[in-house]
This record gives C-alpha cells, sequence and structure tokens, in this order.
C-alpha cells in the first residue's frame, strides 16, 4: 500500500471523533469497492487513553473476503504502532 486518500466526514474534536472514507489508494479497489472508519479516543486517565475502531467496508467479490479481514487487521496494526511511534517522539504535539 503506498498512499490512501480519505474523506473526513465527521470531527468532532470535544468527543474526540473521527469519521473517514476512503477516496483512492489503500485496498480500494484491490480488495474493497468502499471503505469507512471511526476512531474514538476515550480518555481513562490524564497520562492514558483508549482507541476504538469501527470499520466499515464492501468487498469486491466474495471471494476475496477471507484475504481482506487478515490485510486489514495488518494494515491497521501496522499504522497504530507506527502512530504511536510518532507521537511518542512528539509529546510537544498534544501535552500541555
Amino acid at each position: 500500500m503506498e498512499y490512501v486518500k480519505e474523506k473526513i466526514e465527521e470531527l468532532d474534536k470535544e468527543a474526540r471523533k473521527l469519521k473517514t472514507e476512503t477516496l483512492d489508494g489503500g485496498f480500494l479497489g484491490i480488495l474493497m469497492k468502499s471503505y469507512k472508519s471511526v476512531v474514538q479516543v476515550d480518555e481513562i486517565s490524564p497520562n492514558s487513553s483508549v482507541i476504538h475502531l469501527s470499520v466499515e467496508y464492501e468487498p469486491i467479490s466474495q471471494q476475496v473476503v477471507a484475504h481482506a479481514t487478515p490485510a486489514l487487521h495488518d494494515s491497521l496494526s501496522l499504522g497504530f504502532t507506527n502512530l504511536q511511534s510518532y507521537l511518542v517522539a512528539h509529546p510537544e504535539l498534544y501535552s500541555d
């Protein structure tokens, strides 16, 4: 996966919620006809949060469903690992 172009459908800073739709790139056109996601960040304590992610997608065909789920899982895991590394390296972006 080289790139992903997304449209923000909803951004609620107060609720810490982001809804997006993939327009181009990623697995779109390869494994999926459509792909939408919702990310919700819930603060557990001043130094800890839980991220909830839901994904809705339409596979290109039923034959690719078995490939789409593991591919999504691997891609999302890598994405969150990279995000965590970035945030740890740049605390000035979110600390008071």
